[in-house]
């Protein structure tokens, strides 16, 4: 009778063993959790030199530059964010590599586009403000839609077009001129092709100078 109840403590003190294991297994989860979110959002925090510029590093360059104040004679509040690109820049320490943001944004009712470089970091700050060449912009649907609402503008245009302009989709080149006299020398001169559900409408195609929001009937694109 003995035997037996020696056994049976044996066997419950193996069962006592196992369930606080997996209690202190337990226990220790979160803790274990914790410890890799907590080194995850580190890593996130802390970009490496070379990494890409992350969300909220754009966020903050972008910030910064519309309030900077030699870059807002030049932005006001309808200056469109062209392009966000990341540039590696040594700093004072030539050996440290600092994160930096170039910003382009279009101003589309002026003839510039403005450039702005941000540095990131633990104190970011702008470091350097230019006004740049229209034809230095890459053209933006702000275009596009602007060049469009000049057209449909021009009486003369919309009794040619005979369609609802409602229906109607637009795609555009942009059009240089390297003759200085010509108005699309300055790079805001937009060529039109107007769309009719699948199908293009040769006869709209118009092309417009945003420079002096007028079309230009006349020419037609090299």
């Amino acid at each position: 009778m003995n035997a037996p109840n020696g056994r049976g403590r044996r066997r419950s003190l193996i069962l006592l063993a196992w369930i606080l294991a997996g209690i202190g297994l337990s226990a220790l989860g979160p803790a274990c959790a914790s410890r890799t979110a907590s080194v995850s959002t580190n890593r996130q925090q802390a970009p490496q030199p070379l990494d890409p510029l992350s969300p909220e590093e754009r966020a903050t360059a972008e910030k910064l530059a519309r309030s900077d104040q030699r870059a807002l004679p030049l932005l006001l509040s309808t200056a469109e964010l062209v392009s966000v690109e990341f540039l590696s820049l040594k700093g004072a320490d030539a050996d440290v590599v600092e994160r930096h943001a170039d910003l382009l944004f279009a101003r589309a009712e002026r003839d510039y586009g403005v450039r702005v470089v941000v540095r990131l970091g633990n104190a970011p700050a702008v470091t350097d403000v230019q006004r740049v060449n229209a034809n230095a912009v890459p053209m933006t649907r702000a275009d596009v839609d602007q060049a469009w609402r000049v057209a449909l503008a021009d009486k003369a245009y919309i009794a040619a077009l005979g369609r609802d302009p409602g229906r109607l989709r637009v795609e555009a080149l942009r059009m240089f001129s390297e003759d200085p006299n010509d108005p699309c020398s300055s790079g805001r001169c937009f060529y039109l092709m107007v769309r009719d559900g699948d199908f293009y409408v040769p006869a709209a195609s118009v092309i417009v100078d945003l420079a002096t929001q007028r079309l230009l009937p006349a020419r037609r694109p090299q």
